[in-house]
């Protein structure tokens, strides 16, 4: 699999690798406001956290929150679309290639 953020190649191997990096550059670009992931949701459970627990397990690189990274090929891609969108992505800057 590949995947480019805003014309820049995301280096990740795996799934889990490309929803934690997209979350690590997010957090990077987006310090001051990030505690914004902390309303998004699913059905029945935040996806994250700024604690660590067995659900949150996964440490977002360079920053204090946790997330569930345990997902299948199609939770992470819908993940990393909406995380996008909360800090005002367009679907286009963010190409995922499965193969």
């Amino acid at each position: 699999m590949s995947a480019s953020f805003k014309g820049k190649v995301l280096g990740t191997e795996t799934w889990k690798d490309l929803y934690l990096t997209l979350c690590g550059t997010l957090f990077s670009l987006h310090k001051d406001d990030f505690n914004k992931v902390l309303a998004v949701r699913g059905r029945k459970k935040l996806w994250f956290s700024r604690k660590a627990d067995n659900l949150m397990r996964y440490r977002i690189p360079g920053s204090d929150y946790y997330t569930d990274a345990w997902l299948s090929a199609n939770d992470v891609a819908r993940r990393c679309y909406r995380l996008i969108e909360v800090f005002g992505y367009a679907p286009s800057d963010l190409g995922i290639t499965a193969k």
